[in-house]
């Protein structure tokens, strides 16, 4: 770990004046941020879920994996979430409303919208996060 994309202990990645930059021209600047998902440190968020984070200016991208059957707390922010399933079948629940999603279809949350997630896989379910505005902090261990 360390170098370019190194984390902060919370499990953030933040943008600093060591990450690699490029702009069109493949000539450095400080512009563009280019990070690998496998040099993210992982943080254990709750048992049988683990993500990693990536905060930009305005938004924030997580990668998550939860086990089989893992069910996440329900909860709301200020910001919009919008995740896309990558693998599995995962039941977000809104309210009243139930949606099953699988590898490659979208949900959306407005701000402030309690929402939670459970794997209704029988293999690990993994899903990319889309905060905005950015979560700034990193993920926590619940």
């Amino acid at each position: 770990m360390g170098g370019a994309h190194a984390g902060h202990r919370d499990g953030a990645v933040r943008p600093d004046a060591a990450t690699t930059t490029l702009s069109k021209q493949g000539a450095e600047d400080s512009r563009v941020k280019v990070y690998t998902w496998s040099e993210i440190p992982t943080v254990e968020v709750k048992s049988g879920a683990k993500g990693k984070n990536i905060d930009g200016e305005k938004a924030s991208i997580s990668l998550f994996e939860m086990a089989p059957g893992m069910e996440g707390d329900t909860h709301s922010h200020d910001n919009e979430q919008i995740n896309m399933v990558l693998e599995g079948k995962l039941e977000y629940v809104s309210g009243s409303e139930r949606k099953v999603l699988k590898a490659g279809q979208v949900v959306i949350f407005p701000p402030f919208a309690p929402h939670q997630v459970r794997n209704i896989s029988k293999s690990p379910a993994k899903h990319i996060g889309f905060l905005i505005p950015a979560r700034k902090g990193g993920l926590q261990k619940k």
